[in-house]
């Protein structure tokens, strides 16, 4: 849900693109608690991004010329219907497009276009780019730029997908689990004013869900003092640093590959006939899945709370009881420090489980960075209220290492990935220690592990932002 919130001296109105501090998630679209076996296909939505109609960036048109950075033909936005392979000579290029954006009833079979990992099973920058779908050069010349800069295991995971569309007006990310495709914004990627200005700008219809609840979650990921993602907009003049991409692309890369390997684990590949489209793979190798290993592993199955029905209000716009109506946020808070997910995001589905616990390790291993999470009463003036206005009633940063927490992580990113000794020294060594938010505290001011550096640090509030980033629905 996106929220109003005002910092210091300002009140900001949170929009989609004024929120990359600390919004990350893809994470994607949520599969609901009940059948793994929707009537529609499964698709995994980046909460970070509003989804709905297509807006043009309102500085698509400006009074002078984009700049010889972007082709004329290309100084627009572009319809994902007119997407076109990065790779115009590469060996799937005929059919990519085709089979990406077939109809449900109409998916081409893996021998038309087979997993990556089934054409090779240590995929490469090329193999991947081979598969990429853009509406602009440049979005296929950054993606390309950016595999070289992340870690080399998102290569690795790669191999459960069949194509990747990078598209101006993909929003939001997305992994589709009955096409194998991953689906990329390019607000993730754009470093130029030419650039930003052929990505699409497009409203949330999901800022209303869980309306009638008086508390509000809260998610981000942390380095130190700081967010890990510095704030930048879609809407202004200013530029970005390639290095400056690097923890969001990989957060959303690590979330929505994990959802395709939690679907298509990598060493089933083998296992699967190239006569079967990936709609019919995935149902094959449903029993396999990690999510439904790790539920039901017993003694790593979180506890069946009331949380799963919170979540179905918050995520899903399911109308809340009068029992969900009267609780507050240090009730729901202490709940969920007595259980094993790391985000209350994960109560949406068990694939949401599975895909926030990996990554919130991959990220916490190659960057350093730590989840906070919390929970806030709604305040008087919600929702036009202050950053600090939200006053933490139960938080966790690093919640990762929270001993409910750690086997869980542990079991899955095990069966996601190779055995690592690396890993393995990681989760016995380098994990830390959760430490209890401070109760009362502002969330802005909450990020400091100094209380007296909280109090030097007001003006400093004006220009980070936080909300509670995990909207995806599964259609």
């Amino acid at each position: 849900m996106l929220f109003k919130m005002g910092f210091a001296k300002r009140r900001c109105k949170i929009g989609r693109y004024a929120l990359i501090i600390v919004c990350f998630s893809g994470i994607l679209a949520l599969s609901g608690c009940g059948s793994d076996k929707p009537a529609e296909p499964e698709e995994f939505i980046d909460p970070d991004a509003g989804a709905g109609e297509v807006v043009v960036n309102p500085a698509a048109n400006p009074a002078g010329p984009l700049g010889e950075e972007i082709p004329p033909e290309q100084q627009r936005v572009i319809d994902t219907s007119e997407v076109r392979p990065y790779r115009a000579n590469g060996p799937y290029a005929s059919v990519l497009k085709g089979c990406t954006l077939a109809t449900s009833d109409a998916l081409c079979t893996l021998e038309t276009l087979p997993y990556i990992g089934q054409a090779n099973p240590n995929p490469t920058i090329d193999d991947i780019m081979e598969r990429v779908l853009v509406t602009h050069d440049w979005m296929g010349v950054r993606f390309e730029q950016m595999l070289g800069r992340l870690p080399a295991d998102i290569l690795y995971l790669f191999s459960s997908v069949t194509s990747v569309v990078i598209g101006s007006d993909v929003r939001p990310s997305s992994y589709s689990a009955w096409w194998g495709r991953v689906r990329l914004d390019p607000n993730y990627l754009w470093l130029s004013v030419p650039e930003k200005r052929t990505v699409s700008i497009a409203p949330d219809f999901r800022s209303d869900f869980g309306a009638d609840l008086k508390f509000v979650s809260r998610w981000n990921i942390m380095l130190g003092d700081d967010y890990a993602v510095p704030y930048s907009s879609l809407e202004d003049d200013n530029t970005r640093s390639i290095a400056s991409l690097d923890i969001n692309l990989a957060r959303l890369l690590y979330h929505e590959l994990a959802h395709a390997s939690d679907f298509v684990p990598v060493n089933q590949l083998v296992n699967l006939s190239l006569s079967l489209t990936p709609r019919e793979a995935i149902d094959q190798l449903e029993n396999v899945r990690v999510s439904t290993l790790l539920g039901n592993e017993e003694a790593l199955t979180a506890q069946q709370s009331y949380l799963y029905g919170l979540a179905g209000v918050r995520y899903f716009d399911d109308e809340a009881t009068d029992f969900q109506k009267s609780l507050l946020a240090d009730f729901v808070g202490a709940q969920m420090g007595n259980e094993g997910r790391v985000t209350f995001y994960g109560y949406s589905s068990s694939r949401e489980d599975v895909a926030t616990l990996f990554d919130a390790v991959m990220m916490k291993y190659h960057y350093g960075t730590e989840v906070r999470v919390g929970f806030a009463n709604k305040p008087d003036n919600y929702p036009d209220a202050y950053c600090n206005d939200y006053k933490v009633a139960w938080g966790l940063r690093n919640r990762i290492a929270s001993p409910l927490v750690v086997p869980r992580a542990k079991y899955v990113v095990d069966k996601i990935l190779p055995p690592s000794a690396a890993l393995d020294a990681f989760f016995n060594s380098r994990l830390g220690q959760s430490i209890p938010l401070r109760e009362g505290d502002g969330w802005c001011e909450s990020r400091f592990l100094n209380p007296q550096a909280a109090k030097g640090q007001v003006e400093g509030l004006e220009w980070t932002m936080s909300f509670d980033h995990e909207l995806h629905r599964e259609q």
